[in-house]
């Protein structure tokens, strides 16, 4: 199987997720870093959320005050409660990192 490399019309029709690992470079960088510093504390405020078993909607109501984009609110949200669930109350976020459904 040989690799191919997809334009970017081709791959929104071909993916619906990607993963990138390794150097990325922004045009932005100072844009990319605050919206990773936010994502990351959104995710540290969204493990308290989960704890007390807050719903998705008022969850990311909650989130939306500390990273003003839905999307990324809602997947910090997502993420904290995957942590929750799979180390309990013993969650530490270390890394600034961005994830996004869409």
């Amino acid at each position: 199987m040989r690799s191919k490399l997809i334009g970017s019309k081709e791959a929104i029709e071909n993916f619906q997720f990607v993963t990138i690992n390794g150097r990325v470079e922004f045009e932005d960088v100072g844009k990319v870093a605050r919206i990773a510093y936010s994502h990351s504390k959104a995710v540290k405020a969204g493990i308290n959320l989960a704890l007390r078993g807050v719903s998705l909607n008022d969850a990311v109501k909650e989130l939306y005050k500390i990273i003003p984009y839905a999307f990324y609110a809602e997947t910090a949200y997502k993420q904290a409660l995957a942590l929750v669930e799979s180390n309990g109350n013993k969650v530490e976020v270390r890394k600034k990192w961005i994830a996004c459904r869409g």
